[in-house]
């Protein structure tokens, strides 16, 4: 058994969630583990960070 995890990344205001949902969907069909989704692009606004866990998300 092959385990193939992904991690992708997309830059906010230039990828297009249309496409990025339609990647992780492919991606799913072909059994692929979604590690996790990294954002560029995205302007600090506090020292504080975010993080977001299946359905919940959480803000420190």
């Amino acid at each position: 058994m092959k385990i193939m995890l992904v991690c992708t990344v997309v830059r906010l205001g230039v990828s297009d969630k249309y496409m990025v949902q339609e990647s992780l969907e492919l991606l799913s069909l072909h059994n692929a583990r979604i590690m996790g989704i990294g954002m560029n692009g995205v302007e600090q606004r506090s020292q504080g960070y975010g993080y977001k866990r299946e359905s919940l998300q959480v803000e420190a």
